[in-house]
């Protein structure tokens, strides 16, 4: 590649270096500099598109993603279809899959409905804009003769875009010469992901084979893994260049990888920056690793493309943004928390606590604690303020970067703000300028809060433009290719991550139609291939040491698979016949779990690892051991075993001495003691306001209370009117306390989830009709007394009772979300309804043949779902549910004495753990009780 660019310089012409990504063009141009200091371009592909229409296109500006985005979401807003992110971005990559794949005959697709149809308008607009796509430009030039004929070298590509690849076929018949470079050997499994590409380029020209030249060969072992993996060499023990690192967790594996860099950089004396650590999801990972390497001493250089809001500048851009937008109380204090408010912040907490203390989380309220603001915060939510005010684009971008340059100022002085392209901020910064003007060449789409708001949620920034001296270089798989190291570690080598899952989303049906309809296909994923292509490329760059790096568990605990790389690599030293599960450790295998340092003698101190190595001793020292650091004695204090029994005798003896239960708290302490424990006796509450499932459930109660009770005793049903489920929402929000800014979003939700169980409900429980609505009975304004269960009285509130004309009754009760089946009773601890049953039988002396559970949530199959006797009960009801008479009294008779059970439990104070999968992660107690539920 070298030598053809050279050459061409030297006859005087003036050739092109095509490379994929900002850091390769910049790494290039240093890196060519000194041979070829003029004559030579070096760019990205499709900036060098975007150069030739400048300056030979027809005069129409070609539409820049930000751009594309804007204008389809001002189509769905326009047509009235749901402006859904998804939606536009599926539409986005549409319509530059179709201008790749079709030039201009893209604007041809058929489509008059959902993708289709937006497709179509986008077409009209960008018509009415005089504005093209990226991928028009190749065919318009070759159509007017305007195509630049220069020698073209394309480099450190995995792989070509239908338009590229047509492109370069365009350039090479208007008489251009082309070189492109690709690793590729004829049946070799790592290179087969671009076998086809080789093979259609191959016929456009001559084909030939070259073999790298370089000043370092890889040690023995790892040659040996470059020549045959993935061909079955016969195994042979580790030399001790190859690691592999478990680790338990996100945090776990960061730490192991910045033992390795720390291990290659004093043990090896390998210099920073010939050491890579590459991803196939680095934005997953990087803040993670950052924090890791930062503590460790490590500075890096970080060659992704990571959401903007990812970076600290955009992070704090976007919630001051976020917050003219909604004037949510979270939004600001993302800003105000920030170090680019200039807020001091001892201000901020007070503030914060103010508005806590009055619930306040959005709106007027919010006020008086945004006006006692002085300085550099104050006047940057002012200019805020009124930049999401104008209407003008150009206005509104000036104004807001404006805004943009003051939070930097404020974060880093006027004279201390970054400049190096390698920075993230400097990264951000750019991507927000950019985005601006974008917004503004558009002219007639003003620049609201708003949308703002939306053009940075879809805005990434690529970091890593400079390589710097004495920095580790993190990378995506990507960005590897052509880049020789002394050490690569290659992480997230989990199942799921890497291989990468495929996107289907322009597999559907309608998006092939679309892309039919102009004669092409849609993009194809390269499938494992490519993908055993982008390992084999990040493994093989390493000279002396590689590690390959996975999480065995997830930070939450769940277990997580390895990656088949991961296995394919070890078969190098896995005896032939071994299962995985068989082998023993290798001697160079590496693990940490979560509460392990994993940094060895050599890394940094710092106050996390001072308080581990304390944590540690103590954890592994007699139980009598002395504490005097304080965090850590809380934390042992909190991590000790706990009895499960209550001791002290005032609750104690009020325990005892209780006679009345409610059929709902011993169904929650059946479930779980403590959880009971928390909830009944602590009284636990959030500081804020909180719009979780118990305030959708209650206002959805309340909404069926008020459609239901003008029925009972008639015989009626209710219809599923819109106009009185809307009057009984007015109702059920204002019982349920929900504050009004929040009515809105609570009120749509529910009502839409009501008015689907009044369709839903339509012809089912043949013969039945309400009859009482939130019954309740014990001993405070009940309509009925507490029922004696023999040692202990019970209490509780029925949803709905159902009865028809002979006598028969039907208890149920609402849940908000789905429900249990009978079947999984003796597994679930579901005591509500049976307990239901029997003070139903007791208090109104009604023969009750079914008790059974509404789950307002559930979309299909049986509406109600509990046991109920067969025959008794039709429409609505699951088959699997019909049970005799003796197996119904059974049901019963079990759940009256499991509430036994429990009152004894309640009444001796034991309130033990009960850790259940699915239960635990939503629970009130979960940082309290030390219960490993997921």
């Amino acid at each position: 590649m070298r030598r053809f660019l050279l050459d061409s310089v030297a006859r005087g012409d003036e050739p092109l270096l095509l490379l994929p990504t900002r850091a390769d063009v910049s790494r290039a141009r240093a890196e060519l500099a000194a041979d070829c200091p003029t004559g030579l371009t070096v760019t990205r592909f499709e900036r060098f598109l975007r150069d030739a229409w400048e300056r030979a296109g027809d005069g129409r500006a070609v539409v820049t993603p930000t751009q594309r985005a804007l204008m389809l979401r001002d189509l769905a807003g326009a047509e009235g279809t749901p402006e859904r992110r998804g939606m536009t971005r599926l539409a986005g990559r549409v319509v530059e899959g179709l201008a790749d794949a079709a030039g201009e005959r893209w604007r041809q697709a058929a489509g008059s409905s959902g993708i289709g149809g937006m497709v179509s308008s986008y077409a009209s607009e960008l018509q009415r804009r005089g504005m093209i796509e990226p991928g028009e430009i190749v065919g318009i030039l070759e159509r007017n003769g305007s195509l630049p004929v220069h020698p073209v070298a394309v480099h450190r590509f995995t792989d070509l875009t239908v338009g590229q690849e047509a492109a370069l076929g365009s350039l090479s018949a208007a008489g251009a010469d082309i070189l492109v470079t690709f690793t590729w050997e004829e049946g070799f499994p790592p290179t087969e992901a671009v076998s086809a590409l080789v093979g259609r380029l191959a016929a456009l020209g001559e084909h030939v084979r070259m073999t790298a030249v370089t000043d370092h060969t890889p040690s023995e072992e790892l040659r040996r893994i470059e020549a045959g993996l993935f061909a079955g060499p016969e195994p042979a023990p580790p030399g001790g260049d190859v690691v592999f690192s478990s680790a338990e967790g996100d945090e776990a594996e960061a730490d192991r990888i910045a033992a390795e860099v720390l291990r290659f950089r004093i043990e090896h004396g390998i210099p920073a920056e010939r050491i890579a650590v590459v991803y196939r999801r680095p934005e997953a990972h990087v803040p993670v690793l950052r924090h890791a390497l930062a503590e460790a001493g490590i500075e890096a250089d970080y060659d992704v493309v990571i959401p903007f809001a990812a970076t600290p500048l955009g992070r704090a851009f976007s919630s001051l943004v976020g917050f003219c937008a909604s004037g949510g109380r979270e939004e600001v204090l993302g800003f105000l928390r920030s170090a680019y408010s200039g807020a001091s912040p001892a201000q901020v907490v007070a503030i914060e606590r103010r508005w806590r203390e009055r619930g306040v989380t959005r709106g007027t309220g919010l006020e008086p604690g945004l006006s006692a603001l002085t300085g550099p915060a104050g006047k940057a939510l002012e200019r805020a303020r009124s930049a999401g005010a104008r209407t003008g684009p150009a206005d509104a971008a000036r104004a807001w970067s404006g805004i943009l340059n003051g939070m930097l100022v404020a974060a880093y002085g006027r004279d201390g703000c970054p400049v190096s392209e390698a920075d993230p901020d400097v990264a951000a910064h750019r991507a927000v300028m950019t985005a601006l003007a974008d917004l503004v060449a558009l002219e007639d789409i003003a620049i609201s809060a708003a949308e703002l708001c939306a053009v940075l949620t879809d805005l990434e920034v690529a970091t890593g433009e400079a390589e710097r001296s004495g920095r580790v270089q993190v990378m995506g798989v990507e960005r590897v290719r052509g880049r020789r190291f002394e050490a690569v570690i290659v992480a997230g080598l989990v199942s799921g991550e890497f291989p990468a899952l495929r996107e289907d989303a322009l597999g559907s049906a309608d998006v092939a139609a679309l892309f039919g309809s102009v004669g092409s296909d849609p993009p194809t994923w390269g499938g494992a291939p490519a993908e055993r292509a982008l390992f084999y490329d990040a493994i093989t760059q390493a000279r002396s040491h590689l590690v390959v790096s996975r999480q065995t568990a997830d930070s939450s605990g769940s277990p997580l698979g390895p990656s088949v790389f991961w296995e394919e690599l070890r078969d190098f030293y896995r005896p032939v016949g071994l299962e995985a599960e068989d082998e023993a450790p290798l001697v160079c295998d590496r693990a940490s779990g979560m509460a392990e340092v994993a940094l060895g003698e050599h890394a940094s101190n710092s106050l996390r690892r001072g308080l581990r190595t304390v944590a540690m001793a103590v954890c592994s020292a007699d139980a009598g051991v002395e504490v005097t650091e304080a965090r850590v004695a809380v934390a042992h204090a909190r991590s000790r075993s706990r009895t499960g029994v209550l001791t002290e005798p005032t609750n104690l003896r009020e325990l005892a001495e209780r006679t009345c239960f409610a059929a709902g708290e011993l169904e929650r302490y059946a479930g779980c003691p403590y959880r009971w424990f928390v909830s009944r006796c602590l009284h636990m509450e959030s500081v804020d306001f909180e719009v979780d499932g118990l305030v959708y459930g209650r206002v959805a109660h309340a909404a069926l209370k008020e459609i239901y009770r003008p029925l009972c005793g008639t015989g009626r049903r209710p219809e599923a009117d819109p106009a009185a489920v809307d009057a009984a929402m007015r109702v059920a929000l204002r019982e349920g306390e929900v504050p009004e800014h929040l009515a809105d979003e609570v009120g749509m939700t529910v009502r839409a989830r009501v008015l689907r169980h009044l369709r839903a409900e339509a012809g089912t429980l043949e013969g039945f009709a309400p009859a009482h609505v939130e019954w309740s009975f014990g001993p405070y304004k009940s309509a009925a007394p507490e029922v004696d269960l023999g040692d202990f009285a019970m209490s509780g509130r029925i949803d709905r009772i159902d009865v028809d004309g002979h006598g028969n009754a039907l208890v149920i009760d609402y849940k908000y979300g789905g429900v249990s089946t009978p079947a999984e009773y003796d597994s679930e601890p579901v005591l509500q309804v049976p307990l239901y049953v029997a003070a139903v039988r007791r208090l109104l002396g009604l023969r009750v043949v079914g008790g059974l559970y509404a789950g307002l949530g559930t979309t299909s199959g049986a509406k109600f779902r509990g046991p109920y006797l067969d025959g008794a009960v039709h429409g609505g009801v699951s088959r699997s549910d019909a049970v005799d008479e003796p197996a119904f009294d059974a049901v019963v008779d079990r759940a009256v004495q499991a509430a036994a059970a429990a009152v004894a439990s309640i009444r001796s104070g034991r309130i033990g753990r009960a850790a259940a999968a699915g239960r635990c992660r939503y629970c009130p107690a979960q940082g309290m009780c030390g219960g490993d539920g997921a």
